[in-house]
């Protein structure tokens, strides 16, 4: 009986020391793996990092070129905060035209495996690659970039997204899609172009949203009389210049009319005139929220809006009014 008694005592024994060993490793393990660096599985730490604006992402077969703008996706399947950000992802991968914008996706698992992925939860992308994100610039996931027709950083979201964050993302991508909380804007029928009256201006200012005025004139317009904290970029250096002088996340205005010469702003966004041209290049730029001041709707002194002169003898004295141009 004893002998019995004692078989069963040591067997208890063994069945708990196997179970407080398993224990302890997993316990371990966990802690172990969670220090364990790694470039997915990322929310928006200090240390995670995307390719600064201006900086050229070179990823090997995507020609850039195809599409004025080109929205890039950093993810992993193994990445719980890209699980999440899915239903966004497909949302953003419907504003793509294949034209003025592109969705590329970049994974570090095998094409195969995460097109199946992305096709489960929905998603469909115009482009799906196989990148070591660290080599790109991209140390951890979900990493969004946009970029320009060069594969030039235009703006980057790093991490899981708040509803602020993801409204913004709407904003520059397409103005329409977002629940805007910027207040004057009149979307004209058929066109792309937002008219801004100059009460709207105003108001906009006093509510604190952030501004960028770029007057689209010649300079001899602009020299002659403009307002005065706006920032002179000819049209035909936009392209060249706006990416680098104007914020991303600011609303454009373009002041594109001299009230003695140019004709009111079209709603029609017409490369063919002042207006519309100003607005496409700096869509093609990647800005987002760009709307045309229109200064016949009201007066910018009436409006307390200063403006500045500084005309050369040999050009009229030019001043940005609602009223009739003055000869």
């Amino acid at each position: 009986m004893s002998g019995r008694w004692t078989r069963y005592f040591e067997w208890s024994l063994n069945a708990v020391s196997v179970l407080l060993l398993a224990i302890l490793a997993g316990t371990f393990a966990g802690r172990f793996a969670s220090k364990v660096p790694t470039e997915n599985n990322s929310l928006a730490s200090p240390s995670m990092r995307a390719p600064r604006a201006g900086e050229a992402l070179n990823v090997p077969s995507v020609e850039w070129g195809l599409s004025a703008r080109n929205l890039v996706f950093g993810l992993s399947m193994t990445c719980p905060y890209c699980r999440d950000s899915l239903p966004f992802y497909e949302k953003l991968s419907r504003l793509s035209d294949g034209r003025s914008l592109r969705t590329i996706a970049l994974f570090p698992e095998p094409e195969d495996a995460a097109t199946d992925f992305l096709a489960i939860h929905g998603v469909r992308m115009d482009v799906l690659r196989r990148v070591k994100l660290s080599t790109i610039g991209i140390t951890g996931t979900p990493t969004l970039i946009l970029t320009d027709e060069r594969g030039r950083v235009l703006q980057s979201w790093i991490g899981r997204l708040s509803p602020e964050q993801e409204e913004d993302v709407l904003r520059v991508l397409s103005p329409h899609a977002a629940h805007s909380q910027h207040s004057g804007a009149k979307p004209a029928p058929h066109s792309g172009m937002n008219i801004l009256s100059v009460d709207d201006l105003k108001a906009l200012k006093q509510q604190g949203h952030k501004l960028a005025l770029i007057d689209t004139r010649e300079r001899r317009w602009f020299n002659a009389s403009h307002i005065a904290d706006a920032r002179n970029i000819p049209a035909d250096e936009l392209v060249q210049r706006a990416p680098h002088e104007v914020p991303m996340d600011s609303i454009v205005v373009v002041i594109c009319r001299s009230a003695s010469a140019a004709p009111r702003p079209t709603p029609v966004a017409d490369a063919n005139t002042l207006c519309g041209a100003s607005v496409l290049l700096f869509n093609m730029a990647g800005f987002g929220d760009v709307r045309v001041l229109d200064t016949h709707g009201s007066g910018l002194r009436e409006a307390s809006i200063q403006t500045v002169s500084s005309a050369p003898v040999s050009l009229p004295r030019v001043v940005l009014d609602v009223s009739e141009p003055r000869t």
